[in-house]
């Protein structure tokens, strides 16, 4: 990416915190869209500032919205529908011919060597490392899955301590270290009560299978829209797309937001576009999902 890039309607610039200003190339991004998906589209500046995802595809003027929330329940209920016995990330299995799949170790925060490019931890002794490594999982129950995580930043605050300083700001960073940790040992014990387990009822229609797919970046800008007839021609940004406990899979998209929520005039629309949309997105849900389960979680 050329951060020399000009000003213009053909480039988006952007930054990730005190680092010098990128911008990328949107004739680019369309040419690399028709190539590897075959589809022709136009992208448009949506914004400018600290997100890599600053463009939106330009949609007819006599696009309906409410027929994208429709495909998107839909799709949502059919990966919803798909249960699995442990939580972590799929993997191929080692036969090439077969289309199956395993869950395996996770691949997420905070396991990542490198965020956005960055190494976490440049000097991270190999014994340490390997011992992170073994907390990935798979897990078999919702209260580990989340347990792991808090597990995994307290062994970084013992074992890496010097490196977890030097990332508090501000004054006394040792007291500020030592009072994270309390708070984390005491999160722990929560995590088999609030939600945990005891939150996945039984009385869905799979209880020996209560984890399903979470998409982990599942914003507006990562939905390939047909400009000419607004059906989805895919999802892209899906790396980060685990197994998860079903309570953390069964919410709405942040872009639909609830009309009667905190967070409603942070979208566009009037409160009466957004009524339609949210109760089109649940319409759809119900319809979908014949056994409530995604109501019950």
């Amino acid at each position: 990416m050329d951060s020399r890039a000009p000003d213009s309607d053909t480039f988006s610039t952007f930054t990730y915190d005190d680092a010098d200003v990128e911008a990328l190339s949107m004739t680019r991004l369309e040419r690399a869209i028709f190539e590897y998906f075959g589809e022709r589209c136009t992208l448009s500046k949506l914004g400018e500032g600290g997100y890599h995802k600053v463009y939106n595809i330009v949609t007819p003027e006599d696009f309906k919205i409410p027929d994208v929330v429709v495909r998107v329940a839909e799709h949502l209920a059919a990966l919803f529908s798909l249960r699995f016995q442990q939580a972590g990330s799929l993997y191929p299995l080692e036969d090439e011919d077969s289309k199956q799949a395993k869950v395996g170790p996770i691949v997420s925060l905070p396991f990542y060597h490198m965020l956005d490019g960055v190494i976490c931890h440049p000097n991270i002794p190999l014994c340490v490392q390997t011992g992170l490594d073994n907390l990935r999982g798979p897990f078999t129950s919702a209260s580990e899955y989340l347990e792991t995580p808090l597990h995994v930043k307290l062994i970084e605050a013992d074992r890496l301590r010097q490196d977890v300083l030097l990332d508090i700001s501000g004054e006394d960073p040792v007291s500020k270290l030592e009072y994270a940790k309390r708070v984390l040992r005491q999160a722990v014990g929560l995590c088999q009560y609030c939600p945990g387990d005891a939150t996945i009822p039984t009385t869905i229609s799979t209880p020996d299978r209560p984890f399903s797919f979470l998409l982990d970046d599942f914003r507006l800008v990562n939905i390939l829209i047909d400009e000419e007839n607004g059906q989805i021609n895919g999802y892209i940004d899906s790396e980060g797309t685990t197994i998860a406990p079903l309570w953390q899979v069964a919410i709405v998209p942040q872009w639909i937001p609830d009309p009667n929520g905190d967070t409603a005039n942070w979208y566009g629309g009037t409160p009466e576009d957004q009524r339609a949309l949210w109760s089109a997105f649940h319409q759809t849900m119900d319809e979908h999902d014949t056994t409530g389960d995604w109501r019950k979680a």
